[in-house]
């Protein structure tokens, strides 16, 4: 008798990075320009009394953190989880970064399960005002459930369809890191408490940038087409 182990053909993760100072001064340089204020749609205030949280939009000038950190994101990627992206493209297309924007979430406020539209997303942990290990010690679940007030998590089934999830415990030692995945990846943002001051993140869409393929559209990342297919 021969028995064969079979595992799953597509394996997908996400990347966990560290951003240099150099992109951190540029992104709060970004923040600091920012001006169109608007509330997400996502942001769930805990109550009625507490306003909704707030975001601006973001612009990355000259394409500089896509074209230095967010395309070898894409490229680490593809080389870590070559089974993701097999779209049905008739040209040679690259990536564009679609849309960038800070996020401003005050204590008892908190992001839904949600996706993203796109290719790739990513957030970046800009400002983090609290320490994970008191907030799930002042807030515990009821029963055996863990703690998991001020995380960051990701939410996906295994082969068995079973819910499987990814906390990211964030205190002040997270500030500059980044989570760039498949944006069809499932997240959300747990609530807050005991803190006056805002959390603040970045978020972002990587698409492919198929208008004009041929002229040459926005954000191509300087001619690059990283991953792109030729079907």
């Amino acid at each position: 008798m021969k028995i064969i182990p079979v595992e799953p053909p597509c394996k997908l993760g996400w990347l966990d990075v560290r951003l240099p100072n150099e992109a951190i001064d540029r992104l709060n340089d970004y923040i600091s320009k920012a001006s169109k204020t608007q509330s997400p749609s996502l942001t769930v205030p805990y109550s009625r009394d507490n306003p909704m949280a707030w975001e601006k939009s973001m612009k990355d000038e000259d394409d500089w953190f896509f074209n230095t950190y967010l395309l070898e994101c894409v490229t680490k990627y593809q080389k870590a989880f070559p089974s993701y992206e097999t779209p049905n493209l008739t040209k040679s297309t690259p990536y564009s970064l679609a849309a960038m924007w800070v996020n401003y979430q005050r204590k008892h406020e908190f992001f839904r399960l949600h996706n993203h539209a796109g290719v790739y997303s990513f957030v970046i942990f800009m400002k983090i005002p609290i320490d994970w290990k008191e907030q799930h010690s002042m807030h515990r679940h009821h029963g055996n459930l863990p703690p998991c007030a001020s995380d960051f998590q990701f939410v996906y089934s295994d082969m068995l369809g079973r819910t499987q999830e990814k906390n990211y415990n964030l205190d002040s030692s997270d500030e500059g890191r980044m989570l760039f995945w498949p944006s069809q990846l499932k997240h959300q943002v747990y609530t807050f408490y005991n803190s006056e001051e805002e959390r603040v993140t970045i978020s972002g869409n990587v698409l492919y940038d198929t208008k004009d393929i041929q002229a040459g559209a926005r954000r191509r990342g300087g001619g690059h087409s990283f991953g792109s297919l030729d079907l």
